[in-house]
């Protein structure tokens, strides 16, 4: 929101956000929310890739860690994960599914496609509006969007959430 990113330009917690990036003011929120697990308590690793299981666990933690009755494991996913509470409430509620051959694949990086799709979805659950709220611009590479991820894409991209490179790319 735009009050993180005035307080951004004048306090970052972290030695690698100078507070001016474009990203800054997401980077606070995050910071006073305490929603992202992995960064350090003096870098927040811009730069890094964010897996489906940090995913999962943001948005778990996001939605208040609601109780999971019977945690679901996958052959790549067992009970002692500290991750399998959020991987289970990912996955029962179509947030981030497994793949065709039922993994999660937790280590695995998550695509801008698959993250676009996991808000979509976290959105619906939370019953927040997902209809089109303007005309939308395909991106050159869209046919490379898988097309269970593409509605999802479209409304991110209406909302702000995600935008396109300088070449017209997504992905």
């Amino acid at each position: 929101n735009e009050e993180c990113t005035e307080i951004a330009k004048f306090y970052s917690p972290f030695e690698d956000d100078s507070g001016e990036a474009w990203y800054s003011g997401a980077v606070y929120y995050g910071y006073v929310n305490s929603l992202f697990p992995g960064a350090t308590l003096t870098n927040f690793f811009p730069d890094s890739v964010v897996s489906r299981s940090a995913a999962a666990a943001t948005l778990y933690q996001i939605a208040g860690e609601p109780n999971v009755a019977d945690a679901k494991t996958f052959d790549d996913v067992q009970l002692n994960n500290p991750s399998i509470n959020a991987v289970s409430w990912a996955t029962d509620n179509n947030i981030i599914p497994p793949d065709e051959s039922n993994l999660f694949n937790p280590d695995e990086p998550i695509t801008r496609a698959e993250l676009a799709l996991a808000l979509y979805q976290y959105s619906t659950l939370k019953g927040i509006d997902i209809k089109p709220v303007s005309a939308y611009k395909a991106f050159s590479d869209e046919s490379s969007i898988s097309s269970n991820a593409l509605q999802a894409v479209r409304w991110a991209v209406e909302r702000g959430i995600f935008s396109g490179d300088d070449n017209g790319k997504f992905l």
